[in-house]
């Protein structure tokens, strides 16, 4: 999976065409959905590990996926932007306003979902209830999961649309996020 983040921030391949800009906004795209998703869960399920270790230091694993959630990187709007970041707290705001799936405050109900899990979380590992940080966790992946299948949803519908090729090579990137998801049928 590393093999797309590498491509889109050296601009080879699939991506040699593409502007600077839209390189950039490629390999962030890349780094949070294909990797940054996975580090999120590393995060968290540490913590749960130092937890069941009796250890002191669980909350700093689980802060890190929360910074990782939801933390910021650029978008792809030239000169910047403060509100079209790739994270997927970003991701998942950005769908609910494209889909008008927003609450009254115009917030997307899932990162609404995930924090509260997250502060759940935090406080079963401070009271060394593992298993309790664990089901939070669980709960958080799945969540983590759905983001990035509306994502897929989004970028294919805007790929089918406009038929251009960062389009195109966005749907991809978010597509290649999903194949560690998948699961064998017999």
């Amino acid at each position: 999976y590393t093999r797309v983040t590498e491509a889109s921030i050296l601009g080879v391949d699939e991506f040699k065409s593409l502007s600077p800009l839209r390189k950039s906004a490629a390999a962030s795209l890349s780094i949070v959905t294909i990797d940054l998703h996975l580090a999120i869960l590393d995060a968290m399920y540490q913590g749960i590990d130092v937890c069941n270790q009796e250890g002191t230091d669980a909350n700093r694993h689980w802060d890190e996926a929360v910074a990782l959630f939801a933390g910021w990187a650029e978008g792809v709007q030239e000169r910047g932007s403060d509100s079209d970041g790739y994270l997927m707290f970003n991701i998942a705001q950005q769908i609910c306003q494209r889909f008008d799936t927003c609450d009254e405050n115009d917030n997307s109900p899932v990162n609404g979902i995930i924090i509260q899990k997250f502060s759940n979380g935090q406080d079963f590992l401070e009271q060394l209830q593992c298993d309790d940080a664990l089901n939070s966790a669980k709960e958080i992946e799945k969540l983590i999961e759905s983001i990035l299948i509306d994502n897929l949803t989004y970028r294919s519908m805007t790929a089918s649309s406009s038929f251009d090729q960062t389009s195109f090579l966005l749907a991809h990137i978010t597509a290649t996020a999903l194949v560690p998801l998948m699961r064998s049928v017999d």
